[in-house]
């Protein structure tokens, strides 16, 4: 699971920080940035499975959902395809705005049934409407996912540690019959 949240911070980190402002679509960078937006779906979806309850098929569906639509915009406008009817194809865009509205729910799930993941969760719900930011409003929501991503691994590590001491304690306690 803390594998899966830091994936997904430092892929999303990276796209908003290294695509291209505004839209240089024959840019390297237009298609590495997105490959990490991409990489960073696939990790989301990756930590609602470790998280599991109902956030899990939700956030699966919708990052299932996005990714299409990112792959249009990786290799589709770096090839030349108009921008405007590609964003706008009518089935395209359902399954890209229903996809991100169900990544939204399913952050919201993953945050009641994780506390230390709602910083993360309120961030997943907020990936919509980032896309009306102005370019630095979209890198500084990029490195507050990552912020949140690492607050939810050094959260979840913290509890382990407690986890692992409260268990050896009461192991020396058993077999010393104490």
């Amino acid at each position: 699971m803390r594998l899966s949240a830091l994936v997904a911070g430092i892929l999303m980190a990276a796209y908003l920080l290294m695509r291209p402002y505004p839209d240089d679509l024959t840019s390297p960078w237009w298609i590495a940035a997105h490959v990490c937006g991409i990489g960073a779906f696939i990790a989301l979806a990756a930590l609602a499975d470790r998280i599991g309850g109902p956030g899990r098929p939700v956030t699966a569906l919708g990052a299932a959902l996005v990714l299409p639509y990112y792959g249009a915009e990786t290799f589709g406008l770096a090839a030349g395809a108009d921008p405007v009817a590609t964003r706008m194809q009518p089935v395209a865009l359902a399954m890209f705005g229903l996809g991100l509205l169900l990544v939204a729910v399913g952050g919201i799930l993953l945050a009641r049934r994780r506390p230390a993941a709602w910083p993360l969760g309120v961030l997943m719900a907020l990936v919509l409407p980032q896309f009306y930011l102005p370019a630095y409003g979209r890198m500084a929501f990029g490195v507050a996912f990552l912020a949140a991503a690492i607050w939810l691994v050094a959260r979840q590590s913290a509890r382990m540690r407690r986890e692992i001491s409260a268990a050896a304690v009461s192991s020396a306690r058993w077999s010393t019959g104490g």
